[in-house]
């Protein structure tokens, strides 16, 4: 449900939802003195034609045209088929070792531990390989348990902490198997195995990831038995390199499953399909991990996840569905409301097994019992994050005044939780790389980086590492989003160094927070109708890479209405043009109840905005959703080619 109690199947990935962009957008427009500029994409002609030559009409075919290059692609983009692109999983290096201490766990009947991380995707991966086992070869569910890193007690990834609650359990578990964290782990593991062994106790670990392996502290040979992380097959195309670590998890059962079914295995009579079904836990993975979704192998796993999640009586699934208005599940629910409930244990310090719970339940009332927990959990994270913002913004701004290339943000009272959504928002406001930093305890502050086309914000942390670690003592992520851990007195020089590295990596870069639309009406685009936007839905899923569509539209504001549940602090209103009328709806179209609305009844204003359908009682509409509409001498003339 949207905050209006309208329900709203907006499809679009977390990172760029609409609620998020709005908030941003907000304080940008009523606080920042900075202009939002417009650059206008250049779409592929050779896809354009082609898409047009194989029964696409204009819309679809210029949404192709700016966002794949090859005409090629356009069958594999448009009919993603999971069969087609599914690799085999011997591809990766490792996963043959991998697969095979697993099911010699399996038939030893181990006591096997799945160490996953806090997020979603680790979340995910954790009901990935705990389903697998139970689901797809009968394994006792007392010799399978699932740790969750703890982010407010234990920092990222298999840290020091984490190895200790895992020495701390009796029995102690036989085989350790990471998802989605581990590849920075080499000497954690080597800690692990070592006090282990000094207990008498042989512990063998497998690390499935899928994030980029740093030069140095990434498990040896000699530590793991197996180490499977896409990264590190450098020969591989990028469509089957760049997969969240769901999609890893759900590989290692499939090659163990092959494996157990050659040797003879005893298998459940369902087995094959449980295991298949576990991919519409990688869809959800897929899309919160903000995945690239111009990738075919990631189009075809959310593609054939959503339809099992949509066709099954799994509870969680069920539940979802209700959610959602009895509407199908798809990438703008999980992105918009699903994920930021499965990541709202973590960030209000909790430890994330209500998440897990919800999603490998196998009654309504246990998954519905979980979801109310994480509910909670998201409103409790919704409040801290507001009061984290205001503070935010203005320190931000007052780093923009000064001609600083990136934000470092650090709040004595804020929470680490809470510090990704953050430094998103800051990153969506101001333009430019964005880390927010909030306390973790002994001294330390724990940190979430977002950054901006063009900068690869992990490699910026690396070498910071490199240079200077007493700034920086553990990093990890990717290009665009990163966590850190940095000494309270060293967040001064960390910034310093920071800037000197994002300084020297921009070089010319302009700064200045871009939107680049598809669509400008009038000029590119004649009208733009319900019709329309149920032919584009044929390209799903939208989202990382694969956005949907932004228009530029200028009119006259009419029939303004403010919505709201607990704060009058959305608008929605009708926009008159000179190619027809056009029902928007603004989320945060300021950022506090009593501030002034940017815009009013009557305004000549441009709007950038995307379009969803407005599904309410079996009934469809339109509806554009605005993320910036500025009265229109603030934005005419600015277009940049």
């Amino acid at each position: 449900m949207s905050r209006s109690g309208v329900n709203i199947t907006i499809a679009h990935s977390l990172f760029v939802n609409i609620m998020f962009i709005c908030n941003a957008h907000a304080y940008l427009l009523q606080n920042v003195e900075k202009n939002v500029k417009l650059k206008v994409r250049n779409p592929n002609l050779d896809v354009y034609n082609a898409g047009i030559t194989k029964g696409l009409s204009h819309i679809p075919a210029t949404v192709l045209a700016n966002r794949i290059e090859e005409p090629d692609l356009i069958a594999d983009v448009v009919h993603p088929n999971l069969r087609k692109h599914l690799p085999d999983p011997g591809i990766y290096t490792g996963m043959r070792v991998a697969s095979e201490t697993l099911l010699s766990a399996i038939t030893k009947q181990k006591r096997i531990l799945f160490a996953v991380d806090f997020d979603a995707d680790g979340i995910n991966s954790g009901a990935v390989l705990y389903r697998g086992l139970i689901e797809g070869f009968g394994y006792p569910p007392e010799l399978v348990s699932v740790m969750i890193s703890h982010k407010a007690k234990w920092g990222y990834g298999l840290s020091t902490k984490a190895v200790k609650h895992i020495l701390e359990m009796e029995p102690l578990p036989d085989l350790v198997i990471t998802a989605d964290q581990g590849s920075a782990n080499g000497k954690e593991i080597a800690l692990l195995k070592g006090l282990a062994a000094l207990k008498g106790h042989t512990l063998e670990v497998i690390v499935t990831d899928h994030h980029e392996i740093p030069d140095e502290g990434f498990p040896s040979e000699g530590e793991v038995a197996a180490f499977v992380n896409p990264q590190r097959d450098g020969s591989l195309s990028q469509d089957l390199k760049d997969i969240c670590g769901a999609t890893v998890a759900w590989l290692l059962m499939i090659a163990t499953f092959k494996l157990a079914e050659a040797r003879g295995v005893s298998l459940p009579p369902d087995a094959r399909r449980n295991i298949f079904h576990l991919v519409s836990h990688c869809a959800i993975a897929t899309v919160s991990d903000v995945m690239s979704l111009a990738h075919p192998l990631n189009r075809a796993i959310c593609r054939e996840g959503f339809r099992i999640i949509n066709t099954t009586p799994h509870p969680a699934w069920l539940l979802m569905k209700e959610l959602n208005g009895n509407y199908p599940i798809e990438e703008g629910f999980v992105g918009f409301t699903l994920a930021p409930l499965i990541n709202a244990a973590s960030r209000v310090g909790l430890s994330g097994h209500e998440a897990l719970q919800f999603l490998i339940a196998k009654d309504g009332a246990t998954a519905a019992e979980n979801l109310e927990h994480l509910q909670q959990a998201n409103e409790q994270r919704k409040e801290i994050g507001k009061e984290m913002l205001n503070t935010a913004f203005e320190k931000a701004q007052e780093q923009i005044n000064k001609g600083h290339s990136a934000i470092v943000v650090y709040l004595p009272n804020g929470s680490p939780g809470v510090s990704g959504i953050v430094a998103g928002q800051l990153k969506e406001a101001f333009g430019r790389p964005a880390i927010m930093l909030a306390p973790s305890g002994e001294g330390m502050a724990t940190g979430s980086a977002r950054s901006i086309p063009g900068i690869n914000i992990r490699d910026c942390l690396e070498e910071i590492y490199n240079f200077r670690s007493d700034l920086m003592p553990r990093f990890g992520g990717h290009p665009q989003a990163a966590g850190m851990i940095v000494p309270v007195d060293h967040i001064e020089d960390f910034s310093e160094v920071l800037q000197k590295i994002i300084a020297r990596k921009l070089s010319d870069q302009d700064l200045e927070p871009t939107i680049e639309p598809d669509f400008i009406l009038g000029q590119n685009l004649s009208s733009f109708t319900l019709k329309d936007m149920q032919e584009l839905e044929q390209l799903k899923p939208f989202g990382q890479h694969f956005e949907l569509p932004n228009i530029i539209l200028e009119g006259r504001i009419k029939n303004v209405k403010a919505m709201g549940k607990k704060e009058k602090v959305h608008l929605r209103f009708e926009l008159e043009t000179g190619h027809g009328k056009y029902e928007c709806t603004w989320f945060f179209a300021r950022a506090n109840e009593g501030e002034a609305w940017p815009i009013n009844e009557g305004d000549f204003v441009t709007v950038s905005a995307i379009p969803s359908i407005n599904r309410f009682r079996g009934r469809e509409s339109l509806q554009m959703q605005v993320h910036v509409a500025e009265v229109r001498q603030h934005l005419e003339h600015r277009m940049a080619c």
